[in-house]
C-alpha cells in the first residue's frame, strides 16, 4: 500500500534527481541542447509535482469495523479545520434515534436554512433491506437535533441528500448510484414530500453527485464505485444539457482524494471542495482543495492544508474515521458544520 496521492510512484520518481543532475551536466557543458522552457510548461510540472504528495500514515484505530455511522457537528475558526466541542452533545443523531423504520446507521448529513429553522437531510440505512433511505430532523440553534422521519425512498439504494435551492424552488440530488443515474427531486410539500424531475445524467456508477452554480455555469462533480475517480460535468441550465468537461477525470487513480465528502462551499469568492479519503480505509477523513481554476475548458486545483479538515476522533462513536462535511453555520466567530464518523 502505497500512501501517495493521485499517481502511485515508479523508480523513474527515484531517478529524476539522477536523470537531472546528468542533463544540467550534459547542458552545461554543451553536449545537450536544452529546450526553452515557458511559463505555462512550468506550472505543468508543478502542477505534477503537487499531485505527489506523500500523506501521513494514517494512526486511527485499526480495529474491528462495525460499519456503523453516526451525525455530529464540529465547528472550527476556519472552514478548513473542525474540532469536536462539548456544546454539540455528539453523535447529535444515530440509529437509536430513528423511530419509524429499523436502523442501522445515519451517515452522509447535509444541513438546509427555510424560515429560520435547520433542517438536516441524510441517509438511513435501512436495516431490514439492507438499502439507504433519506430521513430528515430538525434544530432551533444547529446543534440540538429531533429526528423527523423518512421522506424518500427508492427500489434502490439512496444516500448523500444534496439538498439545494434555485430560483424559490428546494430540490434534492441524492447519490442513485445502483441506478446508474444522477436523479434532480423538487420538493412539493417541503420537507417530508419530494418527486422525481429530472434524470439529470444516466449510464455511469455516479456516486455522490455534488452539485453547484458558479461564475454562470452549473457544475458537477462526482466519483465511482472505486473512490478513485472524479468526473465533472457541467450545464449552462440545471435542467439542461450536461456535458463531461474536456478535463474530465479530474482526479484519476487516487482514493484519497476523488471522492466527493460534502457540499461545495464558496470561501471569499473562491469555490472549495472537499473530499473524502478512503485509503487505506473506507471514509478515514476530509480533504478540503480550494478550486483555482474552473472554466469549460480549463480546471485546476490545490490542497487547502497538509493536515485534513476531519478525521478519526477519540470518541466511540467516530473512532475509525469520519467522511462528510457540510459548513452550515457562522457564529460567535466559529464555523459550524455538520459530519459524520463511524465505528
Amino acid at each position: 500500500m502505497h500512501d501517495f496521492c493521485y499517481y502511485e510512484p515508479t523508480i523513474l520518481n527515484f531517478m529524476k534527481p539522477i536523470l537531472l543532475l546528468l542533463v544540467l551536466i550534459l547542458g552545461a557543458s554543451g553536449l545537450l541542447m536544452l529546450p526553452s522552457c515557458t511559463k505555462e510548461m512550468q506550472a505543468e510540472e508543478q502542477g505534477k509535482n503537487d499531485k505527489l504528495l506523500l500523506l501521513p500514515p494514517y494512526n486511527g484505530d485499526k480495529g474491528p469495523r462495525k460499519q456503523i455511522w453516526s451525525v455530529g457537528i464540529y465547528r472550527g475558526t476556519t472552514p478548513f479545520k473542525f474540532n469536536e466541542f462539548t456544546d454539540s452533545l455528539n453523535p447529535v443523531l444515530s440509529y437509536i434515534h430513528v423511530d419509524d423504520v429499523a436502523a442501522k446507521f445515519v451517515a452522509d448529513p447535509f444541513i438546509y436554512n427555510h424560515n429560520g429553522l435547520y433542517y438536516m437531510f441524510f441517509e438511513v440505512m435501512n436495516a431490514t433491506n439492507f438499502r439507504g433511505e433519506i430521513g430528515y430532523a430538525t434544530s432551533t440553534d444547529g446543534l440540538k437535533w429531533e429526528y423527523g422521519r423518512v421522506v424518500l425512498r427508492e427500489r434502490f439504494h439512496l444516500s448523500y441528500p444534496y439538498v439545494f435551492e434555485h430560483e424559490g424552488q428546494i430540490y434534492m440530488v441524492p447519490e442513485t448510484h445502483l441506478d446508474s443515474s444522477v436523479r434532480l427531486y423538487k420538493a412539493v410539500d417541503f420537507p417530508t414530500k419530494w418527486e422525481l424531475d429530472k434524470v439529470l445524467l444516466k449510464g455511469y456508477d455516479f456516486v455522490d453527485p455534488s452539485i453547484i452554480y458558479y461564475n454562470a455555469h452549473w457544475w458537477l462533480f462526482v466519483s465511482n464505485a472505486a473512490s478513485n475517480t472524479l468526473k465533472l460535468f457541467y450545464a449552462d441550465e440545471l435542467k439542461g444539457s450536461w456535458i463531461e468537461h474536456p478535463m474530465s477525470p479530474v482526479v484519476a487513480k487516487s482514493a484519497h482524494f476523488a471522492r466527493p465528502g460534502g457540499r461545495l462551499m464558496v470561501h471569499n469568492g473562491q469555490l472549495v471542495r472537499f473530499a473524502q479519503d478512503d485509503a487505506p480505509y473506507y471514509g478515514v477523513q476530509v480533504w478540503g482543495f480550494k478550486i483555482t481554476e474552473l472554466t469549460p475548458q480549463r480546471y485546476a486545483e490545490q490542497l487547502v492544508t497538509y493536515e485534513p479538515v476531519v478525521k478519526y476522533g477519540n470518541f466511540n462513536w467516530n473512532r475509525h474515521g469520519m467522511h462528510q462535511v457540510d459548513v452550515f453555520m457562522y457564529a460567535d466567530g466559529y464555523y459550524y458544520a455538520v459530519v459524520d464518523g463511524y465505528y
